[in-house]
Parts: structure tokens; C-alpha cells; sequence
């Protein structure tokens, strides 16, 4: 349910998880299961990058970037951007196999001055609040959660326990959304819309 490259399930499609656990002791394995899968979001997108303390206006300048994975387009509309509990529905917008976008706030300025300016051909998809999620992403950490409005998850981002300099985003490390697969962009910058 967690993992971004886990396949997911055409909408009817019929699941279940068995799971068994073992130690060295001479116990018999623990087994859980037939277990329905969780209900998931076919579209292809994963959380790769976050700025949460921009050197510019704090709130105005932070941004959440998304990928598209898969192979054909993929549209934003319907989604949430969910920090720690509050929600912000995206625009309309689409986005390219392979392409990259910005979750902005309103008042998001392209090139302040003082945040690199995202990359030639990242689409800009500005909320209609000023603060990503409702109240921002906190600078001592948060988790984010981009989902479908029914609340399947499409993908998830931690920068709980990650330490932050100014300017310094936070990226996607590991292929899992667990939190260790998140960490400080090397460089002590951010890199918002490229690899």
C-alpha cells in the first residue's frame, strides 16, 4: 500500500495479502491473512521533492513537486494535497509522461530571487489558498499525503526528522513511501522540477 512502484489495481479488480512473519526462535511463523488489499489510485504520480524553508516568503515560496511515472499523461484535477491532516484540492492540470509539476501556493513567485527558479518546461499548478495543505508544511517536519478525493492514496512524503538548512529541500531518496526513504537534497539547495 505504501510502496510508489507497487502496481496499481484496475477499479473491480479482486485482492487479497496473506502475510506470515518468522523469527530465529523455534516458534511457529505467525501467519495474517486472506486479507483484502487496500483500495488504491491507478494514476502514476509520486512526491519527489519538498521545500519547506524557502529563503523567500515562507509560505509563498514553498512547493511540493510531483512526477508522472507512467507511460501516457496524467491528469492533477480530482486530487489533494494533504499536510498532516489539512487538505487543499488541486486545479485542473496535466501532465506529461515523465514531465514534473509544482503544487504552488497562491502567491508563489517563479523566480524571487532568492529560491532557484523551477526548471524550463515544470508545470506550475498554484493552489486557490496561500499555504500548501490548508496551514503549510512546518519547518521542524510534516507528512504529506497526495490522494484521490475518495482518500486512496496516490502517494506519500515525509520530512519528519529531517534536518533543513534555508533553501534546502527535502527528496525522495528510496523507492517506498516509508520515512527512511527521504533526505536532505544533497548540495544544501533544492532543484524544483529537475533530476
Amino acid at each position: 500500500r505504501q510502496h510508489e512502484l507497487t502496481w496499481p489495481l484496475p477499479p473491480g479488480a479482486a485482492l487479497t495479502v496473506e502475510i506470515e512473519a518468522r523469527d530465529e526462535s523455534t516458534a511457529p511463523p505467525a501467519r495474517s491473512g486472506a486479507l483484502p488489499a487496500p483500495a488504491t489510485s491507478a494514476r502514476p504520480l509520486v512526491l519527489t521533492e519538498v521545500l519547506s524553508r524557502p529563503r523567500g516568503s515562507h509560505y509563498a515560496q514553498q512547493f511540493v513537486e510531483v512526477e508522472n511515472r507512467g507511460a501516457g499523461e496524467a491528469a492533477l484535477d480530482g486530487l489533494w494535497l494533504e499536510v498532516d491532516g489539512q487538505a487543499s484540492a488541486l486545479p485542473a492540470a496535466r501532465l506529461a509522461a515523465g514531465a514534473r509539476a509544482l503544487i504552488v501556493p497562491a502567491g508563489f513567485v517563479p523566480d524571487d530571487g532568492l529560491d532557484p527558479a523551477p526548471a524550463e518546461g515544470t508545470v506550475l499548478v498554484p493552489l486557490a489558498t496561500g499555504r500548501l495543505g490548508g496551514r503549510g508544511v512546518l519547518v521542524d517536519g510534516a507528512r504529506l499525503l497526495l490522494r484521490e478525493a475518495d482518500g486512496r492514496p496516490v502517494s506519500r512524503f515525509s520530512t519528519v526528522g529531517l534536518k533543513l538548512d534555508p533553501g534546502q529541500s527535502a527528496r525522495r531518496e528510496g523507492p517506498c513511501d516509508g520515512e527512511g526513504a527521504f533526505g536532505p537534497t544533497p548540495g544544501g539547495g533544492a532543484t524544483p522540477g529537475g533530476p
